[in-house]
């Protein structure tokens, strides 16, 4: 298989992986109310509209607003990978085969070399509170 074909399917499987992973956070009510990221009728319009909603309203009260923007696209680079897994199990309730597919996917990202180990990483004996 050449390796164009291995990342089409590749990426097609994450995309699977992420509908269900958004599914099962849904349904579970885990998600934050006003997240917009992967969520259904939920984008960057919609957030925006409520945003300045929230802003119109304050002013209407007479209130103060302020609105400070962050950018934290390349904050993942800097997430503990072992806090998120914990994190992942303990309050999402993510699995040892979930949690070991998904640190499989954040060691490719970063390239491996700072990321743990799964045959060393023993999700149940770790992730215990």
């Amino acid at each position: 298989m050449d390796i164009v074909k291995f990342y089409g399917i590749l990426y097609q499987l994450e995309r699977l992986v992420a509908r269900q992973l958004v599914d099962y956070l849904s349904e579970r009510k885990l998600l934050p109310e006003l997240q917009s990221a992967y969520r259904a009728y939920h984008s960057r319009k919609t957030a925006v509209l409520r945003v300045l909603s929230d802003i119109f309203e304050a002013l209407d009260r007479g209130d103060w607003a302020a609105l400070t923007l962050l950018d934290l696209s390349a904050a993942f680079d800097t997430v503990d990978h072992t806090t998120l897994i914990r994190r992942l199990h303990i309050s999402y309730g993510f699995n040892d085969v979930v949690l070991g597919w998904f640190l499989q996917r954040v060691c490719i990202a970063c390239y491996a070399e700072r990321c743990i180990s799964y045959d060393r990483f023993c999700l149940t004996d770790r992730l215990t509170v």
